[in-house]
């Protein structure tokens, strides 16, 4: 009955006895190496009994096919759910269902954000929702708090007390503003209670009226000083576009919808196919996207080469890749001009954002825009983005160089894939170099999008979409600790598809049905893009509530800088010309005082305003409102304004001593240069809105 450890016990007891003089040396050698082996086997026990792996690979599989199950469980009931409901209504009695599918088909068929607005009041109505809107809200605390922010907020506003206003509004004013971020998921119209509406529009008027009102202690600059500062704390907000093959023609309804309701943030991200609807919006201007959204301007749709298996399978040998990066570049160049990101952010005011991955693990992601990768070509990182391995080789950026012809952007040979791999979303780096604090993502990835809560979700579906998320949580965190233990083969794809996360602050999630799957690598048809564009716009108008809710202050902060911007930008010009009228007399004064000929004076009003505009352009202290396509951007000399006064004035661009005889030659910029190409002749931007 003994062991081997106790029978290695008592030989170990036995030697022990023995002299050491007897006791050969083979006899010692094995009596070590028997000693390592059973402490060896009894530490992989003791951890064999603690971990557990055993137990753990049987769980790991047994919530793998129940994820399957219940996904599929899932799917079906998204096909069943609104025949069961309307089933049990039918049971149940309801005395106005035939007037509510009535009123949800005709919402299904609306053209426009305001006919689907009158259609969702309805259906509000018939479910008696419009009383949960009047009512209280069941957190009496935050309530309460809503309703004492208000009541002072009027007390000041009746007051005109600016200080005081002031110094409340800096407080309050914040993304965390009470009725700012809860409740918009029961109302088919979106919106939510009367009381926190009112909060939010009671503290716009307020913000208007620190704008308005006049102060002896208050100056513009100090007000202008107070938004600029309120307005980098409250931060701005973006729009996120995923991957996601063609489901991404969803994205180009999402994006009318937020376009024709004049809620499009102008800082847009895009991954993946994400990065040419990204590449194609904010490319044009705003006459060119109304021409694009109402179909007299059509986007190319042969994104794939229509070729044979056969061909297919002898270019997965020859390049590594299933499918032909040349026809995807041939159709974004068709739809995106050759412009670089910073001519893109000077002509359209709008600011790309282009993810892409390098194939070289060392540098991982990098997001291309005016500030990062001024001189790359749009559509090259749009490339770049969506070689998806496996489906494309690897593709190479491009860049404009100061003779506008187009080179590598990197000698070194680096090859870019999906952008979406390491970075669906760049959180971190929005929020890093534009102050972004509010996300509007547009989600169309096939492994995320049947994992994501939509709206007003029923009981039977909220569970089991709770439990899909549980089992995929569970299996994704034992495949991490398994490859943290190099238990389990660490494949650097899965790893980052697995950890970086698929949501935003406002996650747009458009309906695909099952077969919109099977058709992910196929060139869409016409009407499957008017199919899509339509579903991304109904499904983008329930969140337009809750997007302006969120973006109302931030509008408001940019109204009133803009107002007090050109307040102050006006008095300045107006204290530089009458500085200027000041020399201009003070030099006659001294030329007739010496007895110097008389000399012209128009010549002499021209150098002196020669002067000025050198002065002003290099020291940046006047400034101008420069109204964008896509929104007002303030610049402290406009590069159109700039070239207009040097032909007036012949001033030599390279800013060159000034002749007396005022005959200077004629400003010579190259043809092949754009906007962007003359940033030398754009000295400063101190007092520009952006730098504030």
């Amino acid at each position: 009955n003994c062991t081997p450890f106790t029978v290695e016990v008592e030989i170990f007891v036995k030697f022990s006895c023995i002299p050491a003089t007897e006791l050969s040396q083979s006899g010692m050698t094995r009596l070590r190496q028997s000693i390592s082996i059973r402490t060896v086997k009894y530490f992989l026990r003791l951890a064999n009994y603690l971990f557990a792996p055993k137990l753990l690979g049987a769980l790991l599989l047994r919530h793998g096919a129940a994820l399957v199950v219940v996904a599929t469980a899932f799917r079906i009931w998204l096909l069943l759910a609104h025949r069961v409901r309307s089933l049990l209504r039918v049971i149940g009695g309801w005395s106005f269902y035939i007037e509510y599918v009535q009123a949800k088909d005709a919402r299904r068929r609306a053209k426009n954000y305001k006919e689907w607005l009158i259609y969702s009041a309805k259906l509000d109505r018939l479910e008696g929702l419009e009383r949960w809107k009047q009512t209280a809200s069941k957190k009496h605390e935050k309530h309460k708090q809503v309703l004492q922010n208000m009541k002072t907020l009027q007390n000041l506003l009746q007051e005109k007390d600016l200080f005081k206003l002031m110094w409340f509004l800096r407080k309050k004013v914040t993304r965390s503003l009470p009725g700012s971020s809860e409740d918009y998921h029961v109302l088919h119209t979106g919106g939510t209670k009367k009381i926190r509406e009112r909060s939010l529009s009671l503290t716009a008027e307020a913000l208007r009226a620190v704008c308005r009102l006049e102060s002896p202690d208050i100056t513009a600059a100090d007000k202008l000083e107070f938004f600029s500062h309120l307005r980098h704390t409250f931060g701005r907000s973006c729009l996120c576009l995923s991957g996601g093959a063609t489901l991404g023609l969803y994205h180009v309804g999402v994006v009318k919808a937020l376009f024709t309701a004049g809620m499009l943030p102008r800082v847009i991200s895009g991954a993946s196919v994400g990065s040419i609807v990204t590449a194609i919006i904010c490319t044009r201007k705003k006459h060119q996207l109304e021409d694009l959204f109402s179909n007299r301007t059509e986007i190319t749709l042969e994104f794939f080469k229509k070729d044979g298996l056969l061909d297919k399978l002898r270019r997965v040998a020859s390049e590594g890749a299933f499918l032909d990066l040349d026809s995807l570049q041939k159709c974004i160049r068709a739809n995106v001009p050759d412009i670089t990101f910073e001519e893109a952010h000077d002509l359209t005011g709008m600011v790309p954002n282009i993810v892409v991955t390098s194939r070289d693990s060392h540098d991982n992601s990098m997001v291309c825009n005016f500030l990062s990768t001024p001189n790359v070509l749009v559509w090259s990182a749009a490339l770049c983005s969506c070689a998806l391995p496996g489906m494309y080789k690897p593709a190479t950026l491009y860049a404009k160089n100061r003779s506008g012809e187009i080179v590598k952007y990197d000698e070194s040979d680096v090859t870019w894939i999906d952008g979406s791999i390491y970075m669906d979303i760049p959180t971190e780096r929005l929020a890093q170099l534009f102050n972004v604090r509010y996300r509007i993502v547009s989600q169309v990835n096939p492994h995320v999008v049947s994992f994501l809560e939509g709206r007003r979700a029923w009981l039977p579906q909220r569970i089991l979409l709770k439990s899909v998320q549980y089992l995929a949580r569970e299996i994704r965190e034992i495949y991490l600790g398994l490859t943290a233990l190099s238990l389990l083969p660490n494949h650097k794809y899965i790893t980052q598809l697995i950890e970086q996360g698929y949501k935003g602050d406002c996650t747009i999630r458009p309906k695909v049905g099952l077969f919109e799957f099977l058709k992910l690598f196929r060139n869409p048809t016409q009407d499957q893009y008017n199919q899509c564009v339509a579903e991304g716009q109904r499904e983008a108008w329930k969140y337009i509530g809750e997007i302006m809710s969120h973006t109302n202050i931030e509008r408001v902060l940019d109204e009133c800088v803009r107002h007090l911007l050109a307040q102050t930008s006006h008095a300045a010009t107006k204290s530089m010309e009458s500085k200027a009228k000041r020399k201009i007399r003070s030099s006659r004064d001294k030329l007739s005082s010496t007895g110097t000929k008389k000399v012209d004076r128009a010549s002499c009003d021209r150098n002196e305003a020669q002067r000025e505009i050198k002065l002003a352009v290099i020291s940046g202290d006047t400034g101008e409102v420069k109204s964008s396509q896509m929104g007002p951007r303030k610049l402290s000399w406009s590069v159109e304004e700039f070239l207009r006064n040097m032909e007036q004035y012949n001033v030599d661009p390279d800013f060159g001593s000034l002749e007396d005889d005022m005959m200077l030659k004629q400003p010579t910029l190259p043809t092949s240069r754009s906007l962007a190409d003359i940033g030398k002749y754009r000295l400063k931007r101190a007092a520009s809105a952006e730098s504030l």
